[in-house]
């Protein structure tokens, strides 16, 4: 299995690790050149083994090869505004703008495509929009400021809201998605402590809770990894 890269927020960089832990490399520092970062928040791994970083105060991404050297940075031509989330679906880069409550597609060369969801509580808007995964072909966003997980297809078209229960108000909740083996899907919850299963029968449930501030999360080898925020660790745990 390959390396775990942890997007390390408050330090302003990126942490290569081997899969039991061994600390491997680190890439970055604050500043707004190409290869500095401003607070990232969020990563994925593309086919070819790139890693695509959202740059989230520098507003942008950069996609960064195996060794940590810059390949691109790229972004939408009318500006993202604290963007927080990313996923790579075959030759498309999903990323939540979080702060122009909207989705923006690219591929992973950095080419814009569209746009999707607008403001608003309604099916299709988005309120903070964090985290994003895409599995069976719908991209699920953390639509933290309605309380929710909503799906699209994978060109924008709204399916379906799932609420995330012990969610209340609009402020930005830092929850982020993975999928898991079978296509399930994973969602941290920073407020309850938690990590959330979306059964079969759409509602959420809590598939692992004690944790502190859980944010980031990866799945690899049947295993999860968390970013446990307050902390400031990675946990790893069997799955199944």
């Amino acid at each position: 299995w390959g390396n775990v890269y942890v997007a390390d927020s408050d330090n302003h960089r990126v942490q290569k690790f081997a899969p039991k832990g061994e600390w491997l490399a680190t890439w970055g520092t604050r500043g707004p050149e190409p290869g500095n970062f401003q607070e990232p928040n969020a990563l994925a791994v593309d086919p070819e083994g790139n890693i695509h970083v959202v740059d989230t105060w520098n507003h942008r991404i950069q996609k960064l090869d195996p060794s940590g050297r810059v390949v691109l940075t790229y972004r939408p031509p009318d500006p993202f505004f604290g963007p927080r989330g990313i996923a790579i679906h075959q030759d498309r880069s999903y990323v939540t703008d979080t702060g122009n409550n909207t989705i923006t597609v690219f591929t992973t060369s950095g080419q814009f495509l569209f746009r999707f969801g607008k403001p608003g509580s309604g099916a299709g808007q988005l309120v903070g929009p964090v985290g994003i995964a895409v599995t069976r072909n719908q991209v699920w966003i953390v639509d933290s400021g309605n309380n929710r997980l909503q799906a699209f297809d994978l060109e924008g078209k709204p399916l379906q809201a799932v609420p995330v229960p012990g969610w209340q108000g609009t402020d930005l909740k830092e929850g982020y998605l993975a999928v898991a083996p079978g296509e399930v899907l994973l969602l941290t919850d920073p407020i309850g402590g938690r990590i959330l299963q979306l059964g079969k029968d759409g509602t959420l449930t809590t598939l692992l809770g004690g944790l502190e501030a859980p944010c980031g999360i990866a799945v690899w080898a049947r295993q999860v990894s968390v970013t446990e925020r307050l902390p400031s660790r990675v946990r790893t745990f069997p799955l199944g």
